[in-house]
This record gives structure tokens, C-alpha cells and sequence, in this order.
């Protein structure tokens, strides 16, 4: 399936199923460690 690419960074041109079921601990992941004061090495 086709995705617009300029919507987020973890968006593929084609992802699959298991891509966009993966997506939203990607982007919460993301969003968590932009917000932590103290990031942990990763």
C-alpha cells in the first residue's frame, strides 16, 4: 500500500501490513524520547 512519505518520517512509499502495524510504538517511541529531559543511551 501506498503512502504519502511527507507525512512522517517512518512512512515508506510502500509499506506493508506489518510496517503499518509496527508504526505506532515507532512513532510513540519518537515522540517519548523528544520529550524526555533525561534521554537514555540508545
Amino acid at each position: 500500500m501506498h503512502f504519502p512519505t511527507r507525512w512522517d518520517p517512518f512512512f515508506n512509499d510502500y509499506m506493508t501490513l506489518e510496517d503499518i502495524y509496527a508504526y505506532p510504538g515507532q512513532h510513540f517511541a519518537f515522540h517519548a524520547r523528544q520529550l524526555t529531559l533525561n534521554p537514555a543511551a540508545h
